[in-house]
């Protein structure tokens, strides 16, 4: 009962027939967070909810919104996040041409909808003008999905067995991320030699075709544009190029750091 009344103090300032997306979001993000804050997420400075899985993994969630042409629905799309903190550690220092400085370090991602049975996607619609029991009912509804579906998985990607799976299958996250963090997991998981077997098959398979089969390629590009004239556009040569540069930092990685074995 407290907690209803809590909400009605969200509604209190915004006049239904005059709301405006802005005053929903602040209506929607409130319930949310306190709703949140229930099953052990916490909201950091950019608007993203931690929560603390083990000593070296944590989950967050983050809510990617869009109002549709007419301006009157608001859409929200729950995204849920698994940092596995070892893994990326390794990975900054690997992998910093691919990722870039700015870039939040993660082990996947994924869009709430393809983590449910139905396996596709799925946003949460809230109309301008709904009334307080339609908010909180839309509220109730992602809240339910995220406890249902989101944390198991969460969980369950702990192990780091199954979340190697997870990777090296490609059943979350990106895939062109997933041949990066795949062998660094197996690297963590004290497989070194799997780790760099693994990276090598990668690059193997993301290779492009050589336009000229008679020219030798060079022990290492200087740059993505001189693989880019090098490769045929059968793959990608400028992701070939920085997965190589991570193949090689990653074998140097693991020559200097012989703990991982």
């Amino acid at each position: 009962m407290m907690f209803y009344k809590k909400i009605k103090l969200y509604f209190a300032p915004y006049k239904t027939q005059k709301r405006s997306k802005k005053e929903l979001q602040k209506i929607i993000e409130k319930i949310v967070e306190e709703k949140l804050r229930e099953i052990g997420f916490f909201k950091s400075k950019n608007d993203f909810y931690f929560k603390h899985l083990d000593v070296d993994r944590e989950a967050f969630i983050s809510f990617h919104t869009s109002m549709n042409f007419t301006g009157t629905i608001l859409s929200y799309n729950p995204i849920i996040g698994f940092i596995h903190k070892e893994v990326e550690k390794i990975c900054k220092e690997v992998a910093f041409e691919y990722y870039g400085e700015n870039f939040l370090y993660n082990t996947w991602t994924e869009s709430l909808g393809y983590l449910t049975k139905k396996n596709e996607y799925i946003t949460w619609k809230f109309k301008l003008k709904s009334s307080e029991r339609a908010i909180l009912k839309k509220v109730d509804s992602m809240m339910s999905t995220i406890r249902k579906s989101a944390l198991p998985e969460l969980e369950l990607c702990c192990n780091d067995e199954y979340l190697f799976e997870v990777l090296d299958k490609h059943k979350l996250g990106l895939q062109i991320n997933n041949r990066i963090k795949a062998p660094i997991l197996l690297l963590v998981m004290n497989k070194k030699n799997q780790a760099l077997q693994l990276a090598h098959q990668r690059l193997l398979q993301v290779k492009p075709s050589q336009k000229n089969e008679d020219v030798q390629e060079p022990e290492q590009f200087k740059s993505p544009e001189e693989a880019w004239s090098f490769f045929k556009r059968d793959k990608d040569p400028k992701y070939y190029y920085y997965y190589s540069q991570f193949f090689k930092r990653f074998k140097s990685y693991l020559e200097v750091n012989q703990n991982h074995c």
